[in-house]
């Protein structure tokens, strides 16, 4: 889950203020006592008045509240404001007696209304909050307003409130302004660090952190934590004052420990992150606690991670989720995606992708962009609601747009694939480019692919290169194998086997398949003397074993061969049936030659038969011929000539040479086909081009004879030569011939006599009789009757008569 991110959240407006309720404050109590008519004649008031200082003087354990509330209670109803305003206090807090909202904003009003400012403050309060009262925020804005104007600093500063959030009056934050100063000015505390906060967010007022930084230090001379807090974010961030992750620590932990709950989650963050202080998660699940407690969400999310990770605290899901939901019931939107995570995962809560759909979407409709982002997938993949592609690309873009990375990167992909929307790869290359530049590996890794293949941008080898190798160096294995391929290839970059080999290892060391299967690849096939079957056959064997089925094809072929390992056809046939399992053509057609063939399996054509099938219908061009090998000898299958030559075609037209040969030699002989000689020399000439030696033989022949194409002997020497350095026999004696007599070549004893050795050792007879006639004569080579008669001797042992005439007239 994604680090959280500290977020600096508003700092509250006042309070009903001490005044209003008199027991909290033994000063206000005085200066109470001083206004209770001290020259009334009325000798029950006198008598109230001493009885109040009595029991107040009292000490705590002995006084009793209640009796002084019924006291006051008999000088209030004589109509004495002060003695209103300080009843309703009581009840509104519920000091000498039960908390009654309805009591008090009734003894409110009465001292409001005789004009009485702390009252007036008191009543706009009940007004603003619906307390024993319906809400009314004209109501409210009216009171404070008549506060304000007798110069009430706390009305003064409530007002300025009402100004900056147009709560029953007209938004307007100039007035604001005006009387945060007006309180501010007054020496109010709360006032002061107020001013300093609206000077901070520069929102209707010019922005202007030395006079922020001048108020919060007003209020803090007061010891008023939430000043003692803003000051220290100033600190942190170096504004208004040089930047001192000290001096922030010390301001946050001085609010801190007077129970400030934003200042007690800053100094967590000071310790989750070691700013200001030495890293400890102890104490900052210490301090995340403290302001937790206080319903702080941030600082309920943040614990929701320690427990969650098990990180200063010991793992435990349960209690992680806990704490996210009471922060997302308290409506953070960071905490709501989180508590969606865990429901999609199933992490401390059992999976429930509804729940999960749920809070991102909470989290989402308030902007949050890795929530947008997560919804977007549950519409992508359509987990508990209904796949819909055009929200999902709604919400990535929503996400996107706010520069969130991975949604910039999914974009693109969304685009890119063409998912609920018009395939745009010009699209899709914007949207990558953006993520890649924010250092997005997978985005990178993408757009590399784009410059790679040309797809939504001009095709750039170099630049391609260039970004597989940025995704590369962040570790991102699909990028570490594509860049080993540029530079296998000299994709973009020099070639550099090592370097190749290199970024292979890489990413098949963090267990990505296609880089181990790369890996196996290479030191199987290398040319760069880097060959290694041992090699070879652990690459494949560790993709392999996680079910990769080219590896496992890779691997059965080690054993198949005894390449790298013991040659072993039960292990062949096991890895071959795994790779087959999973689909794997080749493997299934290697599969079907073992039971063909029964080959470390018990023979069984028609199980060959299924298998070459299925790899057939993949279009795969070995299984293909094999199949129509099978319908040709009527092996394991009804003999079907017909269908055999259709099979023979499919691979044929996908360029197959065997398979062209043998279409070929359907033509040549009439079988299946209507016997047709020229279709048969296409075919075998596109065998031959492609490189198969025994159509190449079977072309110089065509040339040679002048049979259905016209005679050419310089193409018929060149077709036997090309099938003769492939080791065929018969073109070596023809090529031999060709050189012997001039024919399509200059003549050359010396080449003749080359390959009819060539022949001669693999027992043609009648190069071994050319051969003797060369050593005999002493054409092209050294003269020698020996190995004449040596070669006389062979073929005429072969049932070559003219080398038995050669061996009995001429020796």
């Amino acid at each position: 889950m994604n680090e959280i991110v500290s977020t600096e959240l508003n700092q509250l407006e006042s309070n009903v203020t001490n005044q209003s309720g008199m027991f909290s404050d033994p000063s206000q109590f005085g200066m109470w006592l001083n206004t209770l008519l001290p020259d009334d004649d009325d000798e029950e008031i006198q008598q109230l008045i001493q009885a109040v200082k009595e029991e107040y003087t009292k000490s705590d354990d002995e006084k009793d509240l209640t009796n002084i509330v019924l006291w006051l209670s008999k000088v209030a109803d004589r109509g004495h404001a002060q003695t209103q305003n300080n009843l309703g206090g009581c009840y509104y807090k519920g000091e000498g007696t039960e908390q009654n909202f309805e009591l008090a904003f009734g003894w409110f009003k009465k001292a409001a209304m005789q004009g009485l400012a702390i009252a007036q403050n008191n009543l706009g309060w009940c007004y603003k909050n619906g307390e024993g009262t319906k809400k009314d925020f004209v109501q409210a804005a009216y009171w404070f307003e008549k506060s304000a104007k007798q110069g009430l600093a706390a009305g003064q500063n409530n007002l300025a409130w009402r100004y900056r959030n147009g709560e029953g009056i007209e938004q307007d934050d100039q007035k604001a302004e005006h009387w945060f100063k007006e309180a501010a000015k007054q020496g109010y505390a709360p006032a002061q660090s107020d001013l300093g906060w609206f000077y901070c967010i520069g929102d209707g007022v010019q922005r202007d952190f030395v006079q922020a930084v001048y108020w919060y230090k007003k209020a803090v001379e007061q010891d008023y934590t939430p000043a003692q807090h803003g000051l220290g974010l100033r600190y942190q961030r170096g504004e208004g004052v040089e930047k001192d992750l000290q001096q922030a620590v010390n301001w946050f932990r001085k609010a801190a420990e007077q129970g400030y709950a934003l200042a007690q989650r800053g100094l967590g963050l000071c310790y989750h992150k070691g700013e200001g202080v030495e890293k400890d998660f102890e104490q900052a699940i210490y301090w995340f606690k403290k302001a937790a407690e206080q319903s702080n969400a941030l600082a309920q999310t943040y614990l929701g991670w320690y427990y969650e990770n098990g990180e200063g605290v010991e793992k435990d899901s349960v209690i992680a989720v806990s704490w996210y939901k009471k922060a997302a019931h308290l409506g953070l939107a960071l905490a709501q995606n989180n508590l969606g995570w865990c429901y999609k995962n199933g992490i401390g809560v059992e999976k429930d992708l509804s729940q999960a759909e749920f809070w991102f979407r909470k989290a989402a409709d308030q902007g949050l962009a890795i929530a947008q982002n997560n919804l977007a997938w549950r519409y992508k993949l359509g987990d508990s609601v209904e796949q819909d592609l055009s929200q999902a690309e709604f919400w990535f873009k929503k996400a996107a747009e706010q520069g969130y990375a991975p949604a910039l990167s999914n974009l693109g992909l969304h685009y890119y694939t063409g998912d609920g929307t018009t395939k745009d790869l010009t699209q899709a290359v914007f949207w990558y480019k953006k993520a890649a530049d924010l250092g997005v590996a997978s985005a990178q890794n993408n757009l590399g692919w784009c410059y790679k293949n040309g797809e939504g941008v001009a095709k750039n080898p170099v630049r391609s290169a260039r970004w597989f190798k940025k995704s590369a160096n962040q570790g991102f294995a699909i990028a570490q194998n594509n860049l080993a391929w540029r530079y296998k290839l000299g994709d973009g970059v020099e070639k550099d086997i090592e370097q190749a080999v290199y970024w292979f290892t890489e990413a098949a060391d963090q267990g990505y398949l296609p880089a181990q299967f790369n890996l196996g690849l290479h030191y199987y096939n290398s040319e760069d003397n880097q060959q290694d079957y041992k090699k070879a056959a652990y690459w494949y064997k560790k993709a392999a074993e996680k079910g990769y089925r080219t590896a496992q094809h890779g691997i059965a072929l080690c054993y198949h061969k005894g390449h790298g390992v013991e040659k072993d056809h039960a292990q062949a046939i096991e890895w071959f049936a795994k790779a087959a399992e999973q689909g794997d053509p080749s493997a299934q057609t290697y599969l079907g030659w073992h039971y063909e063939n029964g080959s470390g399996v018990e023979k069984n054509i028609e199980h060959a038969v299924e298998l070459y099938q299925k790899s057939a219908d993949q279009g795969y061009t070995p299984a293909q011929r094999a199949l129509g090998l099978l319908y040709f000898s009527g092996r394991g299958v009804e003999k079907d000539v017909s269908l055999a030559v259709e099979w023979f075609r499919k691979a044929a037209e996908a360029g197959y040479c065997l398979a062209q040969s043998n279409l070929a030699w359907r033509y040549e002989n009439g079988e299946g086909v209507k016997k047709d000689s020229f279709k048969a020399f296409e075919w075998f000439k596109k065998a031959a081009e492609a490189g198969l030696a025994s159509a190449q033989n079977k072309l110089g022949f065509y040339y040679y004879t002048g049979n259905t194409v016209k005679k050419d002997l310089p193409k018929a020497a060149y077709w036997f030569e090309q099938a003769a350095e492939q080791g065929v026999a018969v073109a070596q004696r023809a090529v031999g011939l060709c050189y012997h007599k001039g024919e399509g070549v200059e003549k050359d004893h010396e080449e003749a006599a080359y390959w009819f050795a060539k022949a001669a050792d693999q027992d043609d007879m009648i190069a071994q009789t050319y051969l003797g006639w060369h050593y005999e004569k002493g054409k092209g080579i050294r003269k020698d009757q020996e190995l004449a008669a040596f070669w006389y001797t062979k073929a005429s042992a072969m049932g070559c008569k003219t080398a038995k005439s050669r061996l009995n007239n001429a020796l």
